[in-house]
């Protein structure tokens, strides 16, 4: 490893600190997102953290805020909470932050989001026999990440019953 000087750390601080600020003008990163974009850069990690540091010191860089924006975002796209979760967690944010920023979805909103997207799906799979259309449908949802006790009920709301939905739900296990 190479040793540098003060003042070529300094240097090399504020280029990342630059490039940085350029980034974060395009979008929206996590800490571990820019951690990451800075060591693409090829900038010298003590200078990546002190970069990170001031960041984070002056607001440009919040994971807390970066996972309320996302989940505001994406909260309508038809995906369960545990999948919104399991983006987040990919993106290298604690589990304190996910938590916090998904208690503002709450069980109704999950469900009109689980009944919207089984709908989507009924219609497409509509020239298919029921049984099949509404196990693709289950799978779609299963998917997105919603829970089976939510999957069966908005199957029930979907599909009409009929006598093969106890073989359905057992074949889901």
């Amino acid at each position: 490893m190479e040793i540098i000087s003060g003042d070529e750390m300094n240097r090399e601080a504020e280029r990342g600190y630059e490039m940085a600020v350029r980034a974060l003008s395009a979008r929206d990163m996590t800490i571990e997102g820019m951690r990451q974009f800075l060591g693409r850069k090829k900038i010298i990690r003590e200078a990546a953290d002190s970069v990170l540091e001031r960041l984070i010191e002056s607001g440009l860089l919040d994971d807390a805020r970066f996972a309320e924006r996302f989940v505001e975002r994406n909260r309508d796209g038809g995906q369960s909470k545990q999948a919104l979760r399991d983006k987040l967690r990919q993106k290298g944010i604690d589990r304190e932050i996910i938590d916090g920023a998904l208690a503002q979805i709450g069980e109704d909103e999950q469900l009109d989001a689980a009944l919207s997207l089984a709908l989507t799906y009924a219609r497409k799979y509509a020239d298919k026999p029921p049984r099949e259309g509404k196990a693709k449908t289950a799978q779609a949802l299963g998917r997105r990440g919603f829970k089976w006790d939510m999957i069966s009920s908005v199957l029930d709301r979907v599909f009409s019953g009929g006598d093969e939905d106890e073989d359905f739900a057992n074949s889901w296990d």
